[in-house]
C-alpha cells in the first residue's frame, strides 16, 4: 500500500513530486536543528555539548592552564583571534564528549601557543645573541 502524497515515507517510496519534496525537505531541516542541538539519537553533536566562552565557572584543567599562560603573555591582547583560538582548542581538550578530536586539538594547540609565543618576540641580531640577555654594560 503506498502512503499519502507530501509525506516523507512517500519520497522513501521514489516518489518525487513537490509535496513529498517538500515533506522530505522539512524533515532534514529539523534534523539539522536537532543535530546542531545535540539531540539526535546516534551520537551528540561534539559542538552542541562544548561550554560558550561565557562560561568561565566550568573551566576544565587545560583551560585555566592555558588561560594562565595567556595572562603570563604581553602580546596576547594585540593577538585576540590567536589567543581565543587557542582557548577554544583548550575547551576541546576538557570536554569528554569529543575523546576523537583530542590529539588534533592537542597538536593544534601547542603549535597556536608556539605562535603566540613567538610573535611577542622581536628578532634579535647576531651581536644581541652573541653578549645575551644577562651581559649588563658596564660604565666606567
Amino acid at each position: 500500500m503506498a502512503s499519502k502524497h507530501g509525506t516523507r515515507a512517500r519520497y522513501l517510496q521514489g516518489c518525487r513530486c513537490d509535496p513529498c519534496r517538500a515533506a522530505q525537505s522539512a524533515y532534514h531541516r529539523g534534523w539539522r536543528e536537532r543535530r546542531a542541538a545535540g539531540l539526535t539519537r546516534s551520537r551528540p553533536n561534539p559542538v552542541a555539548g562544548l561550554p560558550q566562552a561565557a562560561s568561565s565557572a566550568e573551566a576544565g584543567r587545560v583551560e585555566l592552564a592555558v588561560a594562565a599562560e595567556i595572562d603570563d603573555l604581553a602580546i596576547a591582547s594585540a593577538r585576540p583571534g590567536l589567543v581565543e583560538t587557542v582557548l577554544a582548542m583548550a575547551k576541546i581538550l576538557d570536554s569528554p564528549k569529543v575523546p576523537s578530536s583530542q590529539p588534533a586539538a592537542a597538536g593544534k594547540l601547542m603549535t597556536a601557543l608556539e605562535a603566540l609565543r613567538s610573535s611577542g618576540q622581536k628578532p634579535r641580531g647576531k651581536l644581541a645573541v652573541v653578549k645575551g640577555d644577562d651581559h649588563q654594560k658596564t660604565v666606567p
